[in-house]
């Protein structure tokens, strides 16, 4: 996987993954963020947004 290569250059030890997600532990103290908070509170939003969607879009649908 090359993300986590890139990941474990900056300090980061990729431990496990599903799907899109990955989870990564600090090895380094002074390791670069792998996102910024911005980034995590927009995947965040669109997660949640499209688990929305998929769980009351067609129950929309069946009631109209």
């Amino acid at each position: 996987m090359e993300y986590a290569g890139y990941c474990e250059a900056a300090g980061w030890k990729f431990l496990d993954g599903i799907r899109k997600f990955c989870v990564f532990e600090r090895i380094r103290e002074n390791a670069v963020p792998i996102i910024t908070e911005e980034e995590k509170l927009a995947n965040i939003l669109k997660a949640e947004k499209q688990n929305w969607l998929l769980r009351y879009f067609p129950l929309l649908l069946f009631l109209v």
